[in-house]
């Protein structure tokens, strides 16, 4: 049975931090890489005041400094920021 949105938001999942072996996208060889989660995602989203936006890039260089970390990597990024937008649509 395919999971549902929720599902995907609520799975266990832990923050993995990677250094990169090959360049990727805008992210080069021995940087360290945060693979987010979606509750990460989730928090985030909800520390942005309403009246304003932030891009993808922002929100990767964002994570990316909490975390203490070079970069974000943008797949899962863009990934788990859609289980976040889709599961609270389904709330």
């Amino acid at each position: 049975m395919k999971k549902s949105w929720i599902d995907k938001f609520n799975q266990s999942r832990e923050k993995m931090i990677k250094v990169l072996d090959t360049d990727f996208s805008d992210m080069k060889v021995g940087e360290k890489m945060l693979i987010a989660t979606p509750k990460i995602i989730d928090e985030y989203i909800n520390q942005v005041p309403k009246s304003y936006t932030v891009d993808m890039k922002t929100m990767r260089k964002d994570l990316a400094l909490t975390h203490q970390v070079e970069v974000t990597f943008p797949v899962k990024t863009g990934i788990f920021l859609r289980i976040v937008l889709k599961s609270l649509m389904k709330k």
